[in-house]
């Protein structure tokens, strides 16, 4: 059979590809433990911004650590479930596989709940789910897209999105021995601009302006070679090393770049990846 007979083409109504959820126009996504979410959304040219509630969740091997709980909370699916602080659904899988799938009205009650029960289980102390293999679970906003079957630009042409790339030039690899002396920014609305600090004492205006900068222009995406790797680290380690506030982020969210550890990068290292994320980019 030749290439082209096997071709199939991929539908836009693919579920497992694109979502069961046809709101288009999702260009950013923030989410909390709490189960707030807020949803920016281009319609018609224009940006909105949305609030939405979701049920924090993850998988579990075992329901063990709920303690007694387990015997009480109401599985998923029903109307008790949908108000209740904890529910779960048995899923299709052997023993000591991810076969329940846990949501709660907090998710950080939820965590708690479970650490406690970790440690009665095993007798010593445990400072996060990702130290047990019998829990699995994604970031919020992966919680929130997933649960929902929602999906970032959905009807979007590539254009209509608002891209800003990034680029600094440091005097070191290393943010204790150097600096940030130049930072060039362009966007997909024909911005071309250069951010200088010619002396030390000019970085910390230099960061202040690019934070200014980004608010003003407002971008859905920020682009970087290497962004998560060594830009971004290196820019939070010269902001805080000069108290500047990483104000990065698009209102009504949070203003300040949020960091946190994800899963670990792979069972060899055992070492967490550092995450950074800002409300509405």
């Amino acid at each position: 059979m030749s290439h082209a007979a096997a071709y199939q083409p991929i539908s836009a109504g693919d579920e497992a590809l694109f979502g069961w959820d046809p709101t288009p126009g999702i260009v950013s996504v923030w989410a909390d433990r709490e189960g707030r979410a807020l949803v920016w959304r281009r319609v018609d040219g224009q940006l909105r911004c949305e609030r939405a509630q979701f049920r924090p969740w993850l998988f579990a091997t075992i329901l063990d650590d709920l303690g007694p709980l387990a015997s009480s909370i109401p599985a998923a699916g029903t109307r008790a479930a949908e108000r209740a602080p904890l529910s779960y659904q048995e899923l299709d899988g052997p023993p000591g596989s991810y076969r329940f799938l846990i949501s709660a009205s907090s998710g950080r009650a939820l965590e708690r709940t479970l650490l406690a029960g970790a440690q009665r289980r095993l007798g010593r102390a445990i400072s996060s789910l990702y130290d047990l293999d019998d829990y699995y679970r994604v970031g919020t906003v992966e919680q929130y897209l997933m649960q929902t079957g929602r999906v970032y630009f959905r009807g979007m042409a590539y254009a209509e999105l608002h891209r800003m790339q990034i680029d600094f030039e440091t005097t070191a690899l290393d943010p204790g021995n150097g600096r940030i002396f130049m930072a060039a920014v362009r966007d997909s609305q024909g911005l071309a601009h250069i951010l200088d600090a010619p002396s030390p004492a000019d970085e910390a205006a230099l960061i202040a302006d690019l934070c200014a900068l980004v608010r003003d222009r407002d971008p859905d995406v920020i682009e970087n070679h290497n962004l998560f790797g060594f830009d971004m680290p290196f820019l939070e380690a010269r902001a805080a090393a000069l108290g500047v506030p990483l104000a990065l982020g698009r209102k009504p969210g949070p203003a300040l770049l949020e960091r946190y550890n994800d899963m670990p990068a792979s069972h060899y290292s055992g070492r967490r990846r550092a995450r950074s994320t800002v409300a509405g980019r």
